[in-house]
């Protein structure tokens, strides 16, 4: 909590006062809120590489993760797309999948300004983008050389089950990431749950049933109690895995991708497009490179999973999330 009231203020004290002489102006849209971690460090990824340069940074937070209601998302364009036209800035900056289905691709032909992104997970195929207005970073996550870690530890292990907000993210990821699951030997089930009490009854039955539950993010599931998912993960303890560092309180296992390297990356791009050191036809797109590998010390008390024969040339952060 101390954590994100200092982001709070920091977010705050920083797009209220980043502005200058300059002609240069960036518009940042997240497409979450503040809070949500992967997006806070992309965030601060943002806020960091702009606070030495003279150019007018802005930014919207679109809350589309809290609150993906078709009549919400319509008005929250609306709104955005008058901003964009107001503050006229010279690049927009994007992060996750979110802003890019619902208000870029809906609106790329009435808009002349270049557009950044990262976030947008593993393609941006599905959205048409013009190689001459826009370019990124994907997100890729390290989810295949997870699966490889706990196969060469557990050769047993078959079944899967993915728990997960019911979101488009999460829907998306399924086309992408059902191969690999089963090119690692696992079969599949898929719990996509809109609120805590789908959750509970959704975890009950994948710790009874699956060997492996890969649990990517809670940040969509409406009314989450970090408390009492804790306590019902003693009660029924499972091996859980996540590809995020802010998920490992609930999971024994990450591979988690370090989002600030997507915020650094997407920053540092821009402000070389608008101090005309390079074209956006200049930036190839890319992916995400950086991994962190935990193992959450708790867990390993109560879970049964053979975490000794992880291969000694894994590094990993041990930690007591208690």
């Amino acid at each position: 909590m101390i954590r994100l009231y200092f982001f709070l203020i920091l977010y705050s004290l920083f797009f209220s006062g980043c502005t200058s002489d300059s002609s240069k102006k960036a518009l940042y849209i997240n497409s979450y809120h503040v809070g949500y971690p992967s997006s806070d460090q992309i965030s601060l990824g943002v806020l960091n590489a702009f606070h030495d340069t003279s150019i007018t940074l802005d930014s919207i937070c679109l809350d589309f993760k809290r609150n993906n209601s078709p009549d919400f998302i319509h008005e929250k364009v609306k709104a955005t797309m008058e901003k964009i036209r107001a503050f006229e800035a010279d690049i927009l900056l994007i992060s996750d999948d979110a802003a890019m289905a619902h208000l870029i691709k809906p609106n790329m032909d009435s808009l002349n300004t270049p557009v950044l992104y990262c976030g947008i997970n593993w393609s941006a195929e599905k959205y048409a983008l013009e190689p001459e207005k826009c370019s990124g970073m994907l997100e890729v996550l390290p989810i295949d050389t997870l699966l490889k870690t706990v196969k060469h530890v557990a050769p047993n292990y078959k079944s899967l089950t993915v728990l997960s907000e019911n979101t488009l993210s999460a829907q998306n990821d399924k086309a992408v990431l059902e191969p690999i699951y089963h090119n690692n030997g696992f079969s599949v089930d898929y719990a996509f749950v809109d609120n805590f009490e789908e959750w509970k009854l959704a975890y009950q039955k994948a710790a009874k049933n699956a060997h492996l539950i890969y649990f990517p993010t809670n940040g969509a599931i409406q009314d989450w109690n970090e408390k009492e998912a804790l306590q019902l993960i003693q009660q029924h303890p499972a091996v859980m895995v996540t590809c995020d560092d802010f998920m490992m309180k609930y999971c024994l296992l990450g591979y988690t991708k370090v989002a600030i390297e997507q915020g650094n990356w997407m920053a540092g791009e821009a402000i070389a497009l608008l101090q005309n050191s390079k074209n956006i036809t200049d930036i190839p797109v890319c992916s995400n490179q950086e991994i962190k590998k935990y193992i959450n010390k708790s867990m390993m008390e109560i879970v049964d999973f053979p975490i000794q024969n992880i291969p000694s040339w894994e590094s990993f952060n041990t930690e007591d999330y208690e």
